[in-house]
C-alpha cells in the first residue's frame, strides 16, 4: 500500500499592482443592516472584540473583555494538543449551563447626538465590493440578499448645517463632523449612556466601561481657507455625562471640519485566526508576508487571486486551514494586495521568493485535489 504524500506546489502569482488600489490592511467595513439583524441601526463593523452599530442618532458601541476574548481565541484556534475550556462562572447561570461554559464579559455603550435629526439620511460611500447573503430560516421572506460593505458612510443632516461621516483609520474608527458655513458647533452635544465614567487626559476623552477603557484621540479641527488647510484649536469639554467640542477662533463663513479618532478595540486584523509561516522583501522595499488562515474574515484587496476561503479537514489538532498572502507597501502601514490560496483539502507555505518584476513564488505543501492553479504550473508528486 502506497502511503499519502501531499502534492508539493511551485505557485506563480502575477498581480498587477497599478490596477489595484491600496488599502489600509486593517481598515474596517461598514455592512448595512437590510433587516438580517435585529435592531434599529443602520450599519454594522466588526474590529477585533469590538462591535460597532450606527443608527439615526449616533453610535453603540459592544466592548468584549480583552482577557476573557483572548483566552477564548486560544482555546478555540488550537494553539495547544490539550486546552482546559475557560471557565467563567456568573450568579446568573442559567439552567443547564456548566461550569465549563465559555462566557465572555461584554459592555454596551450608547453615543446619543442630543437634539438631533431622528431621520439622519445615510449615504453609503466607497463599496468594498463584497457582497453578502443571509439565508434566515426556510422563508425566503426572511432572506436577504446582496447586503452590501462600505468603507465609509455619509450621514446628511444630523444637525441644521452638520453633516456626519463615518470611516476608519487603520483599525480605528473615525468620524468627520462637517460644519457648513454659519452653522453653529456649539448645537453638537454627545450624550454617553451607559458608561462609568467620563475624563479628559491629555486632551484624550476617556469613557471607562466594566471591561476597560475606549478612548476617542484629541479631536483635530481644521478648515480650507484659500486653498490652504489651517488647524483650528478643538477640545472636548464633559458636563455629566455629556460632550462637547469647544472650537477657538473659526471662519464662520468656511466649512469647519471636526476629526476625532474612537479607539474601541485591542484586537485588529483578520477576523479569522492566522498564523504567520514566511515572509521575503520585495524589489521596492515592500514586504510580501505568507502563512495560514482558518476561516473566512483574512482582510482581501479588491480583485485578490482568490476571494474566499476553500475549507480543509484539519491535521491533528489544527482545524482547515489555506494559505493568506498579503503584500504590505514599504512602510508597512497598507496592503498593495492580499489573497487567499487553497482548495477543499489544507495548505501550507513554506518559503517566499520575490522576483524582480515583483510577482512572488511560493513553495508549500497542499492536501486540495483541486488547488487553483493556472497552466497546470505544478511539480512533484
Amino acid at each position: 500500500m502506497k502511503s499519502f504524500v501531499p502534492a508539493i506546489f511551485v505557485f506563480l502569482l502575477f498581480f498587477c499592482s497599478q490596477t489595484v488600489q491600496a488599502q489600509s490592511f486593517y481598515a474596517l467595513d461598514f455592512l448595512e443592516n437590510k433587516g438580517q439583524w435585529k435592531g434599529d441601526f443602520k450599519f454594522k463593523t466588526v474590529a477585533g472584540n469590538g462591535t460597532l452599530f450606527i443608527s439615526n442618532q449616533g453610535y453603540t458601541v459592544l466592548k468584549n473583555n480583552p482577557e476573557d476574548f483572548s483566552a477564548v481565541m486560544e482555546y478555540i484556534h488550537g494553539h495547544e494538543v490539550e486546552k482546559t475550556a475557560p471557565v467563567k462562572i456568573t450568579p446568573n447561570m442559567k439552567d443547564g449551563e456548566s461550569e465549563s461554559s465559555i462566557a465572555i464579559r461584554s459592555h454596551v455603550y450608547h453615543v446619543k447626538f442630543a437634539g438631533s435629526n431622528q431621520a439622519v439620511h445615510f449615504v453609503a460611500e466607497k463599496p468594498t465590493g463584497e457582497k453578502s447573503n443571509y439565508f434566515l430560516g426556510d422563508d425566503p421572506a426572511n432572506w436577504k440578499m446582496g447586503v452590501g460593505s462600505y468603507a465609509s458612510i455619509l450621514g446628511e443632516g444630523l444637525y441644521p448645517g452638520v453633516d456626519i461621516r463615518y470611516y476608519s483609520s487603520g483599525d480605528r474608527m473615525k468620524y468627520d463632523l462637517l460644519i457648513a458655513p454659519g452653522a453653529d458647533p456649539t448645537n453638537i452635544v454627545m450624550t454617553y449612556d451607559g458608561v462609568d465614567k467620563l475624563s479628559i487626559k491629555n486632551g484624550h476623552l476617556v469613557v471607562s466601561t466594566s471591561v476597560g477603557e475606549s478612548r476617542e484621540l484629541p479631536p483635530y479641527a481644521y478648515q480650507i481657507i484659500n486653498g490652504q488647510k489651517k488647524e483650528i484649536a478643538c477640545s472636548y469639554t464633559i458636563r455629566g455625562n455629556q460632550v462637547r467640542f469647544s472650537v477657538k477662533d473659526y471662519d464662520k463663513s468656511a466649512t469647519l471640519t471636526i476629526d476625532p479618532v474612537l479607539v474601541f478595540s485591542t484586537f485588529t486584523g483578520s477576523r479569522s485566526s492566522n498564523w504567520g509561516f514566511t515572509a521575503a522583501p520585495g524589489p521596492d522595499g515592500s514586504l510580501y508576508a505568507g502563512g495560514i488562515v482558518f476561516g473566512a474574515g483574512y482582510p482581501l484587496s479588491t480583485g485578490a487571486f482568490q476571494t474566499s476561503f476553500g475549507g480543509g479537514t484539519g491535521q491533528g489538532s489544527i482545524s482547515g486551514v489555506d494559505i493568506g498572502l498579503t503584500r504590505f507597501s514599504q512602510d508597512g502601514r497598507t496592503r498593495v494586495f492580499s489573497t487567499y490560496l487553497g482548495g477543499s483539502g489544507d495548505e501550507f507555505p513554506h518559503s517566499i521568493y520575490v522576483d524582480p518584476q515583483g510577482n512572488p513564488v511560493i513553495l508549500g505543501r497542499t492536501t486540495s485535489s483541486n488547488f487553483p492553479t493556472k497552466n497546470n504550473n505544478k511539480v512533484g508528486a
